[in-house]
């Protein structure tokens, strides 16, 4: 036979069409991400080899990463380092320069280069780092975009490693813009609690993203296919069987075909018989050769399969030429030098089934022994040895890959490499310090790849290791460990406990640096939980501790901590406190204080109103966490204080551009809760109530944390915010209690609670209960901006003016001074939105008392422009609606035909030719309300509301309210009057 494959390109039109529509945005400068979903043997790499031919005819390069099965112990980031090498050679080539930086950068950091390695004893490397690698990858491709179009193409991505994993969503977003189209081609057979396939459905989801499933051929097609395998017309008889052996998958067609024209034979029962039926006339030495390429891998060096079957050059080739005549091996070459590849996934796949255990393992200790001699293979060496059932060389092989993983960034796939190793370690080493070296480091590389619970569950299971109860030294290094990332997931109770044992383990050892360290986290962890006074206990004893052991980590944190608390007294003095901590982190290459510093930097200048410099310093961190690379609660954080500077600034167009990178962030609790309440502002409830469920759906509500607390009550009050629901709101706020530590925030939601208790008392519910609950608000708001320092906290201040003006008229004073100076305080912070309300509420007091008219008109008037250019519907509603029952004019606006009134018209559900003004009077009259309410409602006095109702009777020949009730009833007219009523 002279081929099995087909030489032309068979079908896919639809798919073909779609990925070249893809392309053509790609070249006009937009990024896509397209998803080839299919079975094994669908014709998925065939797709892209026609691909690669039809873009290069269009000047567009296409880069190839092939993806193997882990399995086959492939590095980490595999087909990433495969396309970088590609993106190098072809930028060389084309430049005929040297390769530049970001590539070049990017290349060294994917490409392992390991130490002389020691498998008896775990070494120590970097952990950190990751985030500046995907960068430099971004960057070298958006650079190599930027000379030519290019396609990226990861094959197999079913079998993506953990690392390569975490690039690839990386690069989905962050070449959104480049002009690179993106392919991921991915087998259909994945399970469903497979990492791999979230990540492929969350990136379906993406805007410039599209999925295609390539179906089975039809008849028609696999007749065509049969023209090219055969080079000439099959019989209709030939086509027919074919697809019905198939069941119309080309690789199967294939398959079909090279049985029914070498063999004469019909179809065994089962695939892997079928598959394996070509080699029914193969000689042993080819056979042997075939068993141990499929144990290799998908792709095996020529070197070392030579090596492994131990034959001569001669007999080599000639057992090798056998095999790629029969088309069970291709020859390829890659970077790394010549070798075979299976023709197909599946034929290696029916080989290795067909091994019996005992030649399994055989053949995984030969490529174990081959493996050793070349510190590439590392992890293959690992999966070799551990499936030849030598697990006790396998456990200490895989710590030895998981510090090259490490030492590659790829630190998901070094979590992996770790747990492989711990299920394996010998009996002997468990519980000594081997394990709690292993387990700490796997600690490390979790947190690192973003799995904070699984870092805290690998130190706890270490703190209770024989070794680290008899070593002090190492138990308060790992309950240190434990305790920061406890706090920072918000289990505090974990926090404390760790803190707690490790202060006990070290008491034999008071010049250890994890002392103070230990009691500079205990100051920071009472401080987060707004235990003020314990927190500065425990700072004046950990600057004792840090002052004789000189520990330049545990001066970062002191100073970090002792910033704060300088801050909570007088904001401005901890910002300049908070900047020079920054500064000793940085020094002292503690990058996490640094980050936490300037979080904590900005979050005081929003305390202090500085908005525009809360936003520069959130700039600030995101800048340094995108370079030196940090795990998603940084941007997280940075979200969250943006959107709550930007609503402030009355720039809610740019927090637009902040809802995907919100939502898409797995840490993005408190962002999302911000966002929520911002989307009550403007007025959108289903976002709001979905945002804040997503939020509260992700704290942990075991913590005592008062951020935690402020960010669940945020959380009820943005849904009951939603909902309508001021009730809910009052009681929310309330139930929040003490934050001390957020005092900003909480100024921020007691305002908001008393907001919703002045709305209930303003109405006909005005109940004991909501007026105590209204008033311990009020209490607790007074407290707040009565604590030191927090008279040059403008916005806790301007919360504090407000809430005293919502409740004025309550109190029986003057309202409109107390808005005015409302307006004032929000004025003088630049925040609009409440700049809007309380000119609105002032306008209103003014109507209400009969003053200063003109001054009423000019407050509505201002509200409503500002509530129109932030877009705030719920403001703008309230505004008008006031405006059209004090008869207010916006002039050129929209609305002002509607709010100034119009002449009566005469229609054919209102034959009478009621007025604006006494279709407003009737609705109130049908809801029972007297004149004088009717009068208070519209701003007119009592007489004239009665002049109105006396017209409205007349109009209808009515001889009193009910039958003029009933008259409207019959006209249909009550339900727009009810609903104009309830509006207001």
């Amino acid at each position: 036979m002279s081929r099995i494959s087909s030489p032309i390109f068979v079908g896919r039109t639809a798919e073909i069409a779609s990925l070249e529509r893809a392309w053509s945005d790609v070249c006009a400068g937009s990024g896509r991400l397209r998803l080839i979903h299919g079975e094994a043997g669908i014709g998925k790499t065939r797709l892209i080899a026609e691909l690669k031919v039809r873009f290069g005819e269009s000047g567009g390069t296409v880069h190839r990463g092939r993806c193997l099965d882990l399995g086959e112990g492939m590095l980490p980031f595999g087909p990433v380092v495969e396309v970088m090498r590609s993106v190098v050679v072809d930028r060389v080539v084309r430049a005929g320069a040297d390769v530049p930086s970001a590539a070049s950068e990017a290349l060294d950091a994917l490409i392992p280069r390991p130490d002389a390695r020691n498998l008896e004893r775990p070494t120590a490397g970097p952990i950190t780092g990751q985030g500046r690698l995907f960068a430099c990858v971004a960057e070298a491709m958006t650079e190599a975009a930027a000379e030519a179009p290019r396609a990226v193409v990861i094959e197999d991505a079913h079998w993506l490693d953990p690392a390569s994993r975490d690039m690839i969503r990386f690069l989905a977003h962050a070449l959104r813009d480049a002009p690179v189209l993106l392919i991921l081609t991915v087998r259909d057979d994945m399970a469903r609690d497979d990492p791999t396939a979230a990540m492929l459905a969350e990136l379906a989801r993406e805007p410039h993203a599209m999925r295609l499933d390539l179906p089975r051929f039809t008849a028609d097609e696999v007749g065509h296919q049969l023209r090219g395998i055969l080079n000439g017309e099959p019989s209709a008889d030939l086509v027919m069987s074919v697809h019905a052996r198939s069941g119309g998958n080309p690789f199967y067609a294939e398959e079909v075909v090279a049985l029914d024209i070498a063999s004469s034979t019909s179809v065994p029962p089962s695939l892997r018989d079928m598959l394996l039926s070509h080699l029914a006339d193969a000689d042993a030495v080819a056979r042997r050769l075939l068993d141990a390429a499929s144990v290799g891998g998908r792709w095996v060096p020529d070197e070392r399969l030579r090596a492994v079957v131990a034959l001569d050059g001669e007999a080599f080739n000639v057992a090798t030429r056998a095999l790629v005549a029969a088309q069970f091996l291709l020859p390829e070459d890659r970077p790394e030098g010549s070798g075979l590849a299976f023709r197909h996934a599946l034929v290696r796949d029916a080989v290795y089934d067909d091994l019996l255990p005992a030649e399994r393992r055989g053949w995984h200790a030969a490529w174990a022994e081959i493996g050793v001699r070349d510190p590439a293979a590392t992890a293959a060496v690992a999966d070799h040895l551990a499936a030849a059932g030598m697990t006790d060389r396998a456990a200490f092989a895989y710590i030895a890959a998981a510090d090259v993983a490490q030492r590659s960034l790829a630190h998901a796939e070094a979590v992996r490499l770790f747990e492989r190793a711990e299920a394996l370690l010998p009996a002997d080493r468990r519980g000594t310090e081997q394990e709690g070296v292993l387990l700490e480091r796997l600690a490390g590389s979790a947190e690192a790849s973003g799995r904070r619970s699984r870092a805290i569950e690998a130190l706890q299971s270490a703190v209770e290791l024989p070794f680290a109860k008899v070593q002090p030294a190492f138990a308060g290094r790992l309950h240190r460990q434990l305790a920061e990332l406890a706090m920072f997931a918000g289990r505090d109770d974990i926090a404390f406990e760790s803190l707690t044992r490790g202060q006990q383990a070290l008491a034999s050892l008071p010049d250890d640096p994890e002392s103070g360290r230990l009691l500079a986290n205990l100051a920071l962890l009472h401080l987060l939980a707004g235990r003020l006074d314990e927190s500065r206990m425990a700072l004046d004893v950990a600057a004792g501790a840090v002052s004789s052991s000189e520990d330049p980590i545990a001066r970062a944190r002191v100073d970090h901590v002792g910033a704060v608390l300088i801050g909570l007294d007088d904001p401005t003095a901890g910002v300049e406190a908070l900047r020079a901590a920054g500064c000793t982190a940085a020094t002292t290459g503690q990058l996490g204080i640094q980050l936490q510093a300037g979080l904590d930097l900005a979050w005081m200048l929003i305390t202090l109103g500085r908005f525009d410099a809360a936003l520069a310093a959130v700039d600030d961190v995101t800048t340094l966490a995108r370079t030196n690379g940090t795990e998603s609660w940084v941007e997280a954080a940075c979200a969250m204080y943006s959107v709550e500077c930007l609503g402030a600034l009355g720039r809610w167009s740019d927090i637009e551009s902040l809802v995907d990178k919100v939502e898409r962030s797995e840490r993005g609790f408190f962002a999302r809760i911000a966002l929520a309440l911002h989307m009550v502002d403007r007025g959108r409830p289903d976002a709001a109530r979905r945002l804040a469920q997503e939020g509260l759906a992700g704290l942990p509500h075991e913590s005592g944390d008062a951020a935690y607390r402020l960010a669940r009550a945020q959380g009820e009050v943005a849904i009951a915010g939603a909902d309508g629901d001021r009730a809910t709101i009052l009681e929310a706020a309330e139930r929040a209690g003490d934050l001390h530590g957020e005092d900003d925030l909480a100024a921020d939601l007691a305002l908001r609670g008393i907001q919703a208790g002045a709305e209930i008392l303003r109405g006909p519910d005005r109940s004991p209960a909501v007026f105590a609950a209204t008033e311990r608000l009020r209490r607790r708001l007074r407290e707040i901006a009565e604590r030191p320092g927090h008279a040059a906290s403008r916005s806790i201040q301007a919360c504090h003016v407000t809430a005293t003006a919502e409740l004025a008229a309550l109190d029986g004073s003057d309202p409109i001074q107390a808005w005015e100076r409302g307006a004032a305080a929000w004025r003088d912070l630049g925040w609009l939105h409440r700049v809007a309300y309380c000119r609105y509420r002032e306008a209103e007091a003014r109507l209400v008392a009969g003053r200063d008219r003109r001054l009423a008109e000019a407050g509505v008037r201002e509200a409503h422009a500002i509530s129109v250019e932030l877009g705030a519907e719920p403001l703008r509603l309230e505004i008008e609606s006031l405006a059209r029952r004090a008869r207010v004019s916006f002039g050129a606006d929209r609305h002002a035909d509607r709010a100034a009134g119009s002449p009566p018209v005469a229609t054919p559900a209102d034959p009478h030719g009621l007025t604006e003004r006494e279709h407003e009077v009737l609705g109130l009259m049908i809801s029972g309300r007297t004149n004088r309410e009717i009068g208070a409602t519209l701003f007119i006095s009592p007489k004239t509301a009665g002049v109105h109702v006396s017209n409205i009777l007349g109009k209808f020949g009515a001889a009193n309210r009910v039958e003029a009730a009933s008259i409207a009833h019959r006209l249909g007219m009550v339900a727009s009057d009810a609903e104009a009523v309830a509006s207001r």
